[in-house]
């Protein structure tokens, strides 16, 4: 079993840095699909954190909802790799759904989640008022 936990750990390193790059490239795309709006709350008069509120903290419950889709959708996908494992080693491995794992899971998502929105706002702090003139001349 001393290969199989290596496995395992090298599994959930590269799932873990997939999960931190996902996470970030979605908050990235979605502050860049809206740096016109985002210009014109400034023109506006909305101060930072409203910026914030309404571009990004949106997300707090699809983070959770995914999360939970997340955990069934990911056990059947383990239970049908290790049903090939009876096959081909001749041991039968199932999955087990640990409270532990699950909170670790879902403190990590967060966490990561919370990383993103933090670089993402001081993208925001950055864009210009004179993004929403630029975006209105082109329309013309």
């Amino acid at each position: 079993m001393g290969p199989m936990k290596a496995i395992i750990t090298i599994f959930e390193v590269v799932g873990i840095i997939l999960g931190i790059f996902v996470l970030y490239l979605v908050i990235n795309m979605i502050v860049s699909e809206t740096v016109g709006n985002i210009s014109v709350m400034k023109v506006l008069g909305f101060n930072k954190r409203e910026i914030s509120n309404r571009v990004l903290n949106v997300n707090h419950i699809l983070i959770c909802i995914g999360f939970l889709l997340g955990i069934p959708s990911a056990y059947v996908f383990v239970k049908i790799g290790y049903a090939d494992t009876i096959q081909n080693y001749g041991m039968l491995l199932t999955p087990i759904i640990k409270i532990k794992a699950l909170i670790i899971g879902f403190v990590l998502t967060w966490v990561t989640y919370e990383l993103s929105l933090l670089f993402q706002k001081r993208k925001i702090s950055g864009i210009d008022m004179v993004e929403a003139l630029k975006e209105n001349n082109r329309n013309e």
